[in-house]
């Protein structure tokens, strides 16, 4: 072939496949459409007083899609998340929940039940699902929401029946709270505390509830009037947490300091900021098998590695808040998961995702847990068993001190 024909040769065959390349690019924007994408809004607290937990529990959130994405994707589904920094400032609730909406959000998270509550008529007028931690009685079975945990209210009562049970002394116990004004992990436990004394008005003496200003970490005038307490609640996050511990203690407090599972998220704060034989008769209740002689916590501990270093992820599994993400990330998951199996992807939408969750069920007693997942309409909440932990000076570890046990 002379080089004159094989540069014409050359020049006809460059011309025909340019000119298939809008046709192979229409083709790869039609496949590319056929992917649904399904936008989460994540709205917390990133920077505020909650930061320490954020860091650990909002990371895990963000590292389990992740990994769905790479190694489990849902079919004809791509999922993202996008993440709204409330500061645990109550003012900025609606105004982030607005600011997910026009960002796309089909589905809301929120770790703060706050969140949820505050914005319930916007999801039920949007017809948005959410899906939350710890749930509070106001929106426990709202049409549009969704909780892994109970509420406050029940957790507290989990605490009171441990406390009952177990108590040995001559007169009835005397119980108070401490907390910060406003924040939902005190007045969630203070609700629970005023509705089981209506209901059993002769189980304990109440001291009542001291609470400061929310952020302060100064407890002189509260441990004082807490100080002949057998058992005081314990109803803040972050610094509050640590901060009422080590004045307690230092200020000659030697009863029982019990909480809702929040405390336990918190927990490398304690350790930090107080002196290791400060933390002695330090309590939790959770739903949670979190700590490290469980599957779960084992496979939370994997998740961690596939994306940080060992000595974080060390330091991350001496609380709960790393394992509390890499267990919203799989609820919420896999109940798109249904919706898409039974809509198909083309179909799902929020509407679809709700439903889903009414009927979900998942089984996971073998990794720890206490009861099998069932959502129905008259249930929106997860988990509804309670275990008792102890924070073990010697061994500085959290351990299960009892089994799980229900209202």
């Amino acid at each position: 072939m002379s080089r004159r024909l094989f540069m014409t040769v050359a020049l006809v065959l460059l011309g025909v496949f340019l000119a298939t390349l809008p046709g192979l690019a229409g083709c790869a924007k039609e496949e590319e459409a056929e992917v649904r994408e399904i936008v989460i809004g994540y709205e917390g607290d990133w920077t505020g007083p909650a930061a320490s937990g954020a860091e650990e529990y909002g990371g895990a959130f963000l590292d389990y899609f992740r990994m769905i994405g790479e190694e489990n994707p849902i079919p004809g589904v791509k999922l993202k998340v996008v993440t709204y920094d409330t500061r645990s400032d109550y003012s900025r609730i609606p105004i982030g929940y607005v600011w997910l909406k026009g960002q796309g959000m089909d589905v809301f998270y929120a770790p703060s039940p706050a969140d949820v509550e505050i914005n319930a008529a916007r999801l039920a007028e949007d017809e948005i699902p959410a899906f939350g931690t710890t749930s509070l009685e106001s929106v426990r079975n709202d049409e549009w929401c969704f909780w892994v945990f109970d509420t406050f209210e029940a957790q507290t009562e989990a605490v009171l029946k441990w406390i009952l049970d177990t108590w040995e002394g001559e007169e009835k116990p005397k119980i108070g709270l401490a907390g910060w004004i406003g924040l939902s992990t005190t007045a969630g436990p203070e609700r629970g505390l005023d509705l089981y004394r209506a209901a059993h008005p002769d189980d304990f003496e109440y001291a009542g509830a001291q609470k400061a200003p929310l952020g302060s970490v100064v407890w002189a005038v509260e441990v004082d009037r807490l100080m002949d307490c057998d058992y005081i609640f314990q109803g803040c996050v972050g610094a509050g947490i640590p901060s009422f511990i080590k004045e307690a203690r230092l200020r000659g407090y030697e009863g029982k300091i019990v909480s809702c599972n929040p405390l336990a998220g918190f927990w490398n704060l304690a350790r930090q900021a107080a002196p290791a034989d400060l933390l002695y008769d330090v309590y939790h209740v959770h739903s949670m098998p979190w700590t490290t002689d469980y599957p779960f916590a084992t496979e939370a501990r994997e998740l961690g590695l596939k994306y940080h270093s060992q000595d974080w992820v060390d330091n991350a599994m001496q609380q709960s808040s790393y394992t509390a993400g890499a267990i919203f990330g799989p609820f919420i998951a896999e109940i798109i998961r249904n919706a898409v199996e039974e809509v198909g992807a083309e179909n799902v939408d929020s509407a679809a995702i709700r439903d889903a969750a009414e009927s979900f069920e998942l089984d996971l007693t073998a990794k720890g847990f206490g009861n099998v997942w069932r959502l129905s309409p008259d249930n929106h909440v997860c988990c509804t068993t309670y275990m008792m932990f102890e924070w073990d000076v010697e061994q500085e570890k959290w351990v299960g001190i009892t089994d799980w046990y229900s209202l």
